[in-house]
């Protein structure tokens, strides 16, 4: 998803010793659950806005996920399973039918109707909305009505992909009575957001706190919710948000800072799980912008960064190499041999300061030249930034780090403006499928205002190879043509991938009832949890 990542992920999680926790599709169990209490969840900046459609970073999603849902959802382990929608099918490759459940009302009473998907559904997708979600539905060609209780997707061509779109944000439902009369205003502080979700918003501070309350009339209150409320604190400062776990001021963050994950595993009244995700910490090139429009720029600087030094002693045990590819082997969901041949034999492109200044003197630039990288405060991207400022002076390179905050870099990022020489940030796989890591950075379709090709990449055989594989059923024939894609990208070097974080929970051991997964920023974190003793 992605989306601006911090570098470690902390969520909501259960402590296992302590709770049986449910997951995302099973009955609640364990202990009787009593409804009432509430937590503070600490995040790192202000959400983009409350709209699912806008809804595709680390920050936003765990309050819209509470607030919004989707047709279907994600199991801890990646299977597909209802939700709004109680069952789907796909007659045919380009046809999905989905039953949507009776009886589930918005948070202020009115029933959710089919009008109200197909509406919301076609928002998203719609170009105005302007979403980062809606290449999701590049490959659609039509979202209508059949009756009462079924819309049917119909696409272009074959995608296999698009089974899994509707359980992100992308997927999400809205109220369209409410949409229309709040228009002019939605998803903003005084214009809110309606829902069918666990909770209720009820105010947003800018720059301070989010606040839902529990939604009376969920339509699955056997299983939840059972907090009455939850505020999102914006805790700019790590040291801050560590602080409040061991006061018990937060009750979890969405970050902690790599240097005192070892302060907060020590805390006695927390618990804290890691576990390997879909994820990836990047470096993008402006390819369209004068210097790194030249490969041999990009592969200059690729050269004389010194990525293991980063990995040692900054990363340290937190993750894993990237080998300068976006997909790790967490997600190697299928062809893992194929993928493992791939990383065996791709170049990736190890520090060399000779590999460095010979490509550089292929180019105008042999002297060298200035630059600036965007970034926010998060520890590991400054401290990523300043090692790379520093490796790339051996060639001559001049590199301004220029910090901003969560929310600029985010929209900064997702501008088609791409205003920016170098831009760092986080990605997480949007579905269980390593395309969902390759498509989204390389696709040309993704350039535009909104889209996630950070690097302003155009490759005509990169992207022939990337439609051809979305249309197959075969995986195995998918994950030939998607390392082919990757052996064309990786010989233009738009990016530098640097690590695959691994996801860090941490939450109060009184915290219970949830279970994590890789793709945890899809799920409704509080929507089965609860507060014990």
């Amino acid at each position: 998803m992605k989306r601006t990542i911090p570098y470690v992920m902390v969520a909501l999680a259960a402590a296992a010793l302590l709770f049986v926790s449910c997951g995302n599709g099973g009955k609640a169990s364990g202990p009787v659950k009593k409804v009432g209490g509430s937590i503070v969840f600490a995040l790192t900046g202000d959400i983009a806005a409350l709209d699912p459609a806008q809804a595709y970073d680390f920050t936003t999603n765990p309050v819209v996920n509470e607030i919004t849902e989707g047709l279907l959802r994600f199991s801890p382990t990646g299977e597909l399973l209802p939700n709004l929608a109680e069952k789907w099918e796909s007659p045919d490759p380009k046809t999905y039918l989905y039953t949507i459940r009776k009886g589930v009302k918005f948070s202020d009473g009115t029933p959710l109707t089919v009008d109200d998907v197909v509406f919301s559904l076609n928002r998203t997708r719609d170009a105005k909305t302007a979403s980062p979600l809606a290449w999701m539905f590049g490959s659609v060609a039509d979202i209508a009505k059949v009756d009462d209780s079924t819309v049917k997707v119909t696409l272009k061509q074959p995608d296999a992909q698009w089974r899994y779109a509707v359980a992100t944000t992308a997927g999400h439902i809205i109220s369209k009575a409410y949409y229309d009369a709040h228009a002019a205003n939605f998803g903003k502080p005084d214009g809110g957001l309606l829902g069918t979700g666990p909770f209720v918003y009820k105010s947003w501070k800018t720059g301070s706190e989010i606040v839902l309350e529990r939604n009376k009339n969920y339509w699955d209150a056997a299983n939840g919710p059972f907090i009455d409320k939850v505020t999102f604190k914006i805790v700019a400062e790590g040291a801050t948000r560590v602080t409040g776990l061991k006061t018990g001021e937060v009750t979890a963050t969405a970050t902690l800072p790599l240097d005192l994950i070892p302060v907060v595993q020590g805390m006695a009244d927390v618990t804290v799980q890691g576990v390997e995700g879909f994820t990836d910490d990047w470096i993008a090139f402006n390819t369209k912008k004068a210097p790194f429009d030249n490969p041999n720029v990009r592969k200059a600087v690729i050269y004389a960064f010194n990525a293991k030094d980063v990995l040692d002693n900054i990363v340290k045990d937190t993750g894993i190499a990237a080998k300068n590819q976006p997909v790790g082997p967490a997600l190697w969901t299928y062809s893992k041999d194929t993928w493992q041949a791939f990383q065996d034999k791709a170049e990736d492109y190890s520090y060399d300061l000779a590999k460095a200044k010979a490509a550089l003197a292929k180019t105008k630039y042999a002297k060298g030249f200035k630059a600036k990288i965007l970034t926010d405060g998060d520890a590991f991207r400054i401290n990523t930034a300043q090692a790379l400022q520093q490796s790339v002076k051996a060639v001559g390179i001049d590199l301004e780090i220029e910090k901003v905050t969560n929310e600029e870099l985010t929209s900064r990022q997702f501008s088609g403006k791409r205003n920016y020489d170098i831009v760092m940030g986080g990605w997480g796989s949007d579905y269980p499928d390593p395309a969902a890591n390759i498509q989204p950075f390389l696709s040309s379709a993704n350039v535009g205002d909104g889209g996630s090709n950070f690097a302003v990449y155009v490759n005509k055989k990169v992207d022939a190879l990337l439609d051809e594989q979305v249309t197959l059923a075969d995986d195995a024939k998918r994950a030939a043509l998607l390392t082919q894609a990757l052996t064309l990208a990786n010989a233009d070097a738009p990016y530098i991938f640097v690590d695959h974080p691994k996801i860090f929970f941490a939450a109060s051991k009184k915290f219970g009832g949830y279970t994590m997964s890789p793709i945890w920023y899809w799920d409704s974190i509080l929507r089965t949890a609860y507060i014990g003793k």
